[in-house]
């Protein structure tokens, strides 16, 4: 005890708490560990006070969306990529209403597939009206610095022009942007700043480091993107569809009422750009994962004119409120020695330097949140380690409890939260995994139970390993089969990611080890994988002196059974459209198919997930497998078939549904449904 003791006397010294605590926060802070926890707060305070600003109203949003793709192909047939006498109407109704100057967010490096007259008579649009700003795409390839233009026969005829290349933040999250970008020795502004140089009356000016547009001074660090105060969703800049421009515009012509009034871009900073999914310009921004690229250009037009960027506060001030946040922490400590007061003042230090980092967005500061908390609560924390240190048994018997069940980094924090031990359980939305190695049971069968032992070990220690990198709880084993959820004890926001990460890392590392542990023996080893997210009862289960930490529930049936259902369909991993949903942009989810497991009445909709990446190399195929799906849900079995047919040799799911449609297709009645029925779990 003498130890403690001696520690005990040492950290309750006021000085050396808050000292300890400021050093370790300024050296975490300098080693960027933090980085990452403080751009999502960031990006959370930015949802969070997200308002329109002075210029927001000066901006109007076009946007190619989807809607304006399917109208244009069933007026006049016309596909992507458009002719440009469809952008010259666009441009047409723009002049006809005045408009302050245009952003065309598009790239015309290429001449038009329908003819150099098709070019010409864009040209001569974006001439008449004379305030229109193109897209320049700045490249590195190779190492060599190029400025694509647009092609000449549009380029000569554009009011100026301005880059569209604004880079996220590491975590691939657009936060910031520059106005000016030095690029082989020149200095090319933004879309944004083109418009903005382009709409002004009198009085501009440029000069590194200032820019002056009607006498209005902006200082700028021409090195330095400026960070963006977003407004909110696209939504708040009342985006228009460009067919409804388009509309209007042949409305006019004719003589006819328009159905967007010219008057809606009078003196407006008007911005083109695009939305469709299938045009891939939609970009991760802290207002959404899904936000038009356009946006940020509105985005930084709006900030400039409103004159209201955000700015970093310097590396020394960052020092600075670290020092008195912590020192302040540490003789607090002193006035709150019992639990209820620990955990009252640790509440305190953790809502304090989050009303602080608000009042400095609201100032138009960054004030790091991150390494506030971390100033607070770390003096707390050897405030308190006596109390941790007498808790050794307690510690002893939750690592023991759950040993079977979590990583130990999950065990060292369910240790600060024991009260979430008591018996029972508690109803939550959790992501559920089951796997299952096919043909187990022949493959045990040549082997010796040394050799089966081994083949065990091998393949459930290699699996639970990444479930525990997925901070996944393993629920239990099952001869060769894992039970694993997301979301307990401790919360995972994004637990449904998780899931579908380990499911996927779990097959590509068995490819990797199968050869090793399959050594005596010629047969393959394949793992179906079933997942579903839905909300289960998990907890304590069983007595106060023995107990099972598990889950229970329909969601836990329905992962089991889509394991199951991957036989029908020769997939490896199925997860539920529940699951589905809660995916990134990480992740291409192929639609399998609307199946009705036994046990369950109504039709569950299950994807086949994969990463990104497998998506590219496929996604020809997996385009005509969605047609083919599409044909089978209308009960069209014999073009059904013949498109699965071309895909069976390589896509076993397409071979599963060719085989169903030679079952069905002599049997079916007018109340099909698309629902495949499964016979068997």
């Amino acid at each position: 005890m003498i130890p403690f003791l001696s520690i005990r006397n040492k950290i309750r010294h006021p000085v050396l708490i808050g000292m300890t605590g400021a050093f370790i926060a300024i050296l975490i802070h300098f080693t960027g560990l933090l980085e990452l926890w403080e751009a999502k707060t960031w990006d959370w305070r930015i949802r969070l006070l997200a308002s329109p600003g002075k210029g927001t109203d000066q901006i109007r949003i076009i946007l190619l969306d989807q809607n304006s793709l399917d109208w244009l192909q069933k007026e006049s047939s016309l596909s992507w990529p458009w002719p440009r006498e469809v952008y010259a109407t666009l441009i047409d109704f723009f002049a006809r209403s005045h408009a302050k100057a245009v952003g065309l967010d598009v790239l015309f490096l290429e001449p038009s597939s329908y003819g150099v007259s098709d070019d010409k008579r864009f040209g001569t649009s974006l001439s008449s009206f004379g305030r229109v700003v193109g897209a320049v795409f700045l490249s590195t390839a190779g190492g060599k610095e190029k400025a694509s233009y647009p092609i000449p026969e549009i380029g000569m005829h554009m009011a100026g022009f301005g880059h569209v290349n604004h880079l996220p933040d590491p975590d691939a999250i657009f936060r910031r942007a520059a106005l000016y970008t030095k690029f082989s020795g020149r200095l090319i502004p933004c879309l944004a700043t083109g418009m903005i140089l382009t709409g002004a009356d009198r009085n501009t000016m440029i000069r590194p480091g200032k820019t002056l547009i009607d006498r209005n001074p902006l200082e700028t660090d021409m090195k330095r993107p400026l960070i963006l105060r977003y407004r909110g969703p696209v939504t708040v800049y009342n985006p228009i569809s460009a067919a409804s421009v388009i509309q209007s515009e042949i409305r006019m012509r004719e003589g006819l009422a328009p159905t967007v009034s010219p008057d809606t871009f009078r003196d407006k900073y008007v911005l083109f750009g695009f939305s469709a999914p299938g045009l891939m310009d939609l970009r991760p921004t802290p207002v959404g994962n899904i936000y038009p690229g356009v946006g940020i250009h509105a985005t930084l037009l709006d900030n400039f004119i409103s004159d209201d960027f955000i700015m970093e506060i310097p590396p020394v001030f960052v020092i600075f409120i670290i020092l008195i946040f912590s020192g302040g922490t540490g003789f607090l400590i002193l006035r709150f020695k019992s639990p209820s007061g620990s955990l009252g003042m640790g509440a305190f230090l953790i809502a304090f330097p989050i009303v602080i980092s608000i009042a400095g967005y609201r100032l138009g500061i960054w004030i790091p949140l991150m390494d506030l908390e971390v100033a607070g609560l770390l003096p707390l924390s050897l405030g308190i380690l006596v109390n941790y240190a007498t808790e050794g048994r307690q510690k002893r018997y939750i690592k023991k409890a759950f040993a079977q069940y979590l990583s130990p980094k999950v065990i060292e924090q369910l240790v600060l939260n024991p009260h979430q031990l008591k018996l029972g359980g508690e109803r939550k939305p959790l992501s559920i995994f089951f796997s299952d190695l096919q043909g187990f049971t022949s493959i045990s069968e040549k082997l010796s139970p040394e050799d089966l032992t081994r083949l065990l070990n091998s393949y459930l220690s290699a699996m639970t390993d990444i479930i525990h990198e997925e901070e996944g709880t393993v629920d239990k084993y099952e001869g060769d089969a894992i039970i694993a959820f997301w979301n307990a004890p401790l919360d995972v926001p994004d637990h449904a990611v998780r899931a579908v990460t380990a499911a996927l890392r779990c097959q590509e590392r068995l490819k990797e080890i199968a050869p090793l542990i399959m050594g005596k023996t010629d047969s393959d080893l394949i793992m179906r994988i079933g997942i579903n997210t839905g909300e289960a009862v998990v907890g304590n289960m069983g007595s106060q002196s023995r107990f099972d930490y598990t889950m229970l529930g329909d969601a836990v049936n329905l992962a089991s059974r889509l394991e199951g259902v991957n036989k029908e369909f020769g997939t490896r991993v199925l997860i539920s459209k529940a699951t589905a949903d809660r995916l990134n942009k990480d992740f291409f989810c192929r639609e399998i198919g609307r199946v009705a497991v036994i046990g369950r009445k109504e039709p569950v909709l299950v994807f086949e997930p994969m990463f990104s990446d497998e998506f590219k190399r496929r996604s020809e195929s997996l385009n005509r497998f969605a047609i083919g799906l599409n044909l089978f849900y209308q009960g069209s079995f014999d073009e059904a078939h013949a498109l699965f047919s071309s895909l069976q040799e390589t896509d076993p799911a397409a071979s599963a549904y060719k085989r169903r449609c030679e079952e069905l297709k002599p049997v079916i009645g007018d109340k099909w449904n698309g629902t495949w029925v499964m016979t068997r779990k």
